[in-house]
């Protein structure tokens, strides 16, 4: 039973941390303190009588983690850390502001927190990883606290999280949804209706409890419930009132994101009364009690062995990287991998297979999945590598965007990617993802083209103290580097093996008898991105490949305007773009012509990752002149939304002369 100065105590705490919240968003004059203030008692609750922390050690590995999935509400968690001496009261008014860490919503720029928050319906998931490593990796007794608005509970994501939490029976996990009715511009679809949000929770496996979200006594005693289960995890649902406590606001519609303007005054001096703060003695915050294992970490993480390929046999690149990973797993405890059952085609069951207990399988649920891996992530206890198909993984976007935010070092891995996986169709084909990965913030990108590169991506990886994403195929590659190559993030190399020169295609100016050096390299970099070395163009260039059947249209097509060349005609001809063994002529690249600025454009876009979309913009916006000088160029693209354009130029391109067909390979591109 608690005592009635422990209840009165943390009732004036939650006033005060009311006044905090409308001082600060009247001082920014943007905000929400109408949403902080519903969860003002639970805040009280949890920062000054229930959680084991250290103010002044806030990422202490063995202290409870709370979330605040509802970011939104970050003035009052600001204020809950303040009071309990994590910094000055006083800066609580610099929120907003365009030199202050305190930003609208959380991030980890703060040490106080863990995850960046207010993308809505993610926080569950991140407390969801959290909980997981302290339960099954650091075998500790540490609690995780995750604070959702009723609202975010629209989300999918949500009840991804909520299945994933019950089935791993995540005991020391507590979720609190704040049922404050008001949505921003909209009651919420259930509105006060609690036993319906009662029984989704329990449908799902966790344990629900119903509480009056403004009774401190309902809390603490629904807390102290939550941390005697064993079995599954709890739900707090919390019926409470949006601008709880204000006059004049409480429970009213328009009143989200807003200030109280020159209702502030009168609702701060009414609060003032309440917490009487001259005589308010705050409790002292429960100490850490929790442990939690030491992790040797070494200051490079390496291979259990080198590469080992003989170069006889073709090998893919999700099963070298499988293969690496299992090497990663052995050298290194803190190594942890992911799946949404997919595993034995990603090849992550190499790691499962040898170190199930490191292993956390997701199902079919990519948004938790990477919600789940950012939160394992979180502290830089233990490197979390990712795994489904690349197509999948763009599913994730808006938690990948987060976890950058968040300053993450997830690792991404998407197998499957490109045309390459052919017959099962352009559902499966991953097309814009590396366009994706390529615009996250601080992400360093891997596109091997060998195994032996792979395996060195997955190494590069673990060591970079960042987000990665690593692109795999399904089809076998030959090996084209030495087991002891080695590679460095942000350096690229040249084949120069005569075995493998037949794949480089090289592009002549026809006027200048000119080839252009730059793009026979087979690997672009950009700063800290890379695509890994020698990824020759037949991979790379996945996206721009041509229809094979219109190509061999072209090729095999005679006419009385059109001429089929073979190797030894073509040497002679005197066509812009004919084929000469193995070179690409292309229309003129000198600076006066139209044409040549247009695909030096297009090299120089592919260097900065933007690649097909704005060539394709280029093709779409110039047309007329590409028919003009005879471009041979295919628009057939999934990924265009100018179809009708392109095949309306396709066509008329068929009764060019165009022979196109390379003479040393069955690989079809785009550009030649």
């Amino acid at each position: 039973m608690t005592d009635n100065n422990t209840v009165t105590t943390l009732e004036r705490i939650a006033n005060l941390l009311r006044i905090h919240s409308i001082e600060a968003t009247q001082a920014s004059n943007s905000g929400h303190p109408t949403s902080c203030s519903s969860m003002a008692e639970i805040t009280s609750v949890l920062f000054f009588n229930v959680m084991h922390y250290d103010p002044k050690d806030p990422r202490n590995p063995a202290a409870d983690r709370f979330v605040l999935s509802k970011g939104h509400c970050a003035p009052i968690l600001y204020a809950a850390w303040a009071e309990a001496g994590a910094f000055p009261v006083a800066d609580l008014k610099n929120l907003r502001k365009i030199d202050s860490d305190l930003e609208g919503h959380p991030t980890p720029r703060l040490n106080f927190i863990d995850v960046a928050t207010g993308s809505l319906g993610q926080g569950l998931g991140f407390a969801c990883g959290m909980a997981y490593a302290g339960k099954y990796f650091d075998h500790s007794a540490y609690r995780v606290y995750c604070v959702l608005g009723d609202g975010e509970c629209s989300e999918g994501s949500v009840w991804e999280s909520f299945a994933f939490g019950s089935f791993y029976k995540l005991n020391n996990l507590c979720a609190i949804i704040d049922v404050n009715r008001l949505g921003q511009s909209d009651p919420t679809p259930l509105q006060h209706d609690t036993e319906t949000y009662r029984k989704r929770v329990d449908a799902f496996g966790w344990h629900p409890i119903v509480v009056d979200g403004q009774s401190v006594n309902q809390l603490l005693a629904a807390f102290k419930e939550a941390s005697e289960l064993t079995d599954k995890p709890t739900c707090i649902i919390a019926k409470t009132f949006k601008g709880s406590g204000l006059k004049g606001i409480e429970d009213e519609l328009d009143w989200h994101g807003k200030p109280l303007g020159d209702k502030a005054a009168e609702n701060i001096a009414h609060l003032r009364a309440l917490v009487d703060e001259a005589t308010l003695v705050r409790p002292q915050i429960p100490k850490v009690t929790a442990k939690v294992p030491e992790l040797k970490k070494d200051k490079q993480i390496k291979l259990s062995s080198p590469p080992n390929y003989d170069g006889k046999k073709e090998i893919a690149t999700r099963l070298a990287h499988g293969t690496a990973l299992e090497k990663l797993g052995k050298g290194c405890e803190y190594v942890i991998a992911l799946d949404g059952d997919t595993k034995n085609s990603t090849f992550s069951i190499k790691f499962r297979d040898a170190f199930p207990n490191r292993f956390v399988e997701c199902y079919i649920a990519e948004q938790n999945m990477v919600q789940v891996a950012i939160g394992i992530a979180t502290r830089q206890r233990y490197i979390s590598f990712v795994h489904t198909f690349a197509a999948f993984l763009i599913r994730a976007a808006d938690q990948i965007r987060m976890g950058a935010i968040s300053f993450t070092r997830v690792k991404y891995v998407g197998s499957h990617a490109g045309v390459s996986i052919g017959e099962d169709g352009p559902s499966q084909m991953a097309l814009e993802d590396f366009a994706f990965f390529r615009t996250v913030p601080n992400i360093v990108c891997f596109y091997p083209s060998d195994a032996v590169s792979a395996e060195r991506a997955v190494e590069l990886a673990a060591n970079y103290d960042g987000a990665v994403y690593i692109r795999t195929s399904r089809p076998n590659f030959q090996i084209l580097y030495k087991n002891d190559e080695v590679f460095e993030i942000g350096k690229a190399k040249n084949n120069k093996n005569p075995k493998h020169e037949h794949h480089l295609p090289r592009y002549r100016c026809s006027h200048l008898n000119k080839t252009y050096k730059e793009v026979q390299r087979n690997s672009l970099v950009d700063n800290s991105h890379v695509l890994l070395p020698d990824q020759n163009i037949r991979d790379l260039t996945d996206v721009y490949r041509r229809d094979k059947h219109f190509l061999e249209q072209q090729s095999n097509t005679t006419s009385q305007n059109q001429t089929v060349i073979d190797t030894k005609q073509a040497e002679n001809f005197e066509s812009k773009y004919c084929v000469k063994e193995n070179y690409y002529s292309i229309p003129c690249t000198c600076d006066t012509s139209f044409v040549g600025r247009i695909i030096q454009n297009f090299f120089d876009r592919m260097k900065f990752g933007v690649e097909f979309f704005l060539f394709m913009g280029d093709v779409i916006q110039h047309r007329n002149q590409f028919v003009e000088y005879n471009y041979p160029f295919v628009p057939h693209s999934t990924c265009s939304n100018e179809m009708a354009t392109l095949n309306e130029i396709r066509n008329q391109l068929n009764t060019r002369p165009t022979p196109v067909k390379h003479t040393t390979t069955s690989t079809y591109y785009d550009i030649h």
